[in-house]
């Protein structure tokens, strides 16, 4: 099988999956979700340089721990004491091991990295399943919409920046990146969030537009940050999780930095 073929037959297998567990049930949205978090975690981890199995297994049951109670507590399936109790774990792991010496202050450093990026942007997927907007009723809809406007982003951006593309923006992190193809990625993105904005009416036009908006440049933030640690760490890939798309976070860079920006723009629109 062709690199063209295994790339696009595992590409369509990967967002057919996405799509399924999103739609259909929670419970396997939550599942699917907590494992990617938990990969993400550990692809972090090698690209920072971090070798210890042991605080790379930390790293990660934090980041999955933090996922999981809060996906168990927006679904109401754990209350407030668990959901605290749960959240607090993570950081007396963490107290508990830099007390032994052999574990450095590095380990501080990673662990709050891992937190933060990853962690929070796997967590405001969940989030994002109880849209603001909508009174922090269940519904897909923003979550669908965002996924489906960073895809859109990705894709022309590539094939606008294949066609037209001639201007490089950062040859140094990123040296096939180009004006062209970012602009069109954003236009199309735009596009896709006027065509939500009558699919999904909860939100007006000029807030569709906005939030498309957003996503585009998110997502083109949320990909060069992942070039620039990739780069630091001298790889192609962030691991080798789906033939020919590389690891969990080079199909997740995105919409890790996506995903809290936009939770964060509805919240704004929904208090405004």
């Amino acid at each position: 099988m062709s690199n063209f073929w295994k790339r696009t037959l595992f590409g369509a297998l990967f967002v057919a999956a996405v799509l399924i567990s999103v739609i259909w049930v929670f419970y396997l949205f939550t599942i699917l979700f907590l494992l990617f978090s938990i990969g993400a975690a550990f692809e972090f981890n090698s690209l920072l340089g971090n070798n210890n199995k042991v605080i790379k297994r930390i790293n990660a049951a934090a980041v999955g721990g933090i996922f999981l109670t809060t996906a168990l507590f927006f679904f109401k399936l754990i209350g407030e004491i668990w959901f605290l109790a749960n959240l607090i774990f993570p950081i007396a792991v963490l107290m508990y091991d830099l007390k032994q010496p052999c574990v450095k202050f590095d380990f501080l450093k990673t662990w709050a990295k891992t937190i933060i990026y990853p962690g929070l942007g796997f967590v405001a997927m969940i989030l994002l399943m109880f849209n603001p907007v909508n009174g922090y009723h269940f519904s897909q809809s923003a979550f669908i919409a965002l996924l489906v406007m960073v895809w859109v982003n990705d894709t022309f951006a590539y094939l606008t920046g294949r066609i037209l593309g001639k201007t490089l923006i950062f040859p140094t992190v990123s040296p096939k990146k180009t004006w062209e193809g970012s602009v069109g990625g954003i236009l199309l993105t735009i596009i896709a969030g006027i065509i939500f904005a009558s699919v999904y009416p909860f939100m007006n036009m000029i807030s569709w537009i906005l939030v498309a908006f957003i996503v585009a440049l998110a997502a083109i933030a949320g990909d060069y940050l992942a070039s620039i640690l990739k780069r630091k760490a001298e790889v192609e890939d962030s691991g080798n999780f789906l033939p020919g798309h590389g690891g969990i976070l080079d199909r997740f860079d995105s919409l890790v930095i996506a995903a809290p920006a936009i939770w964060i723009c509805l919240f704004l629109i929904s208090v405004f």
